[in-house]
């Protein structure tokens, strides 16, 4: 397995870990160790995939505190005309994230009344 998919990887099992413990924002993450166990990849793999999601804000690092769920700021879409296939490839794979769906649409925390983002 390369290392981008190794990072797709553990990218994928931090936001299922989230999911699964139905984490908050700013609600502490396993520590990296911790992380690379679970998910069965090194720490050098979770580091990137962290570097990832706190790109997408769904992480917010604080020194010597660890990793914390972020606030994702989502932003507006131009709908403009398709110009290549890595432009559908990034916004598949932003979209068909379970974890990202369902917090765009019903909020964080199970229960909690639907509530529609604005885009």
């Amino acid at each position: 397995m390369n290392a981008s998919s190794l990072t797709d990887l553990a990218y994928q099992g931090i936001l299922a870990l989230i999911e699964k413990h139905r984490l908050a924002p700013d609600d502490r993450l396993p520590g990296e160790t911790t992380l690379a166990e679970l998910i069965g990849v090194s720490r050098p793999v979770i580091r990137q995939a962290l570097a990832r999601l706190r790109a997408e804000g769904w992480v917010i690092s604080r020194k010597g505190s660890g990793n914390f769920l972020g606030r994702p700021q989502l932003h507006s879409v131009p709908f403009d005309p398709i110009r290549n296939v890595d432009e559908v490839r990034a916004f598949l794979e932003y979209t068909s994230s379970p974890i990202r769906l369902s917090r765009m649409i019903t909020g964080i925390r199970k229960g909690t009344p639907m509530r529609m983002v604005q885009f």
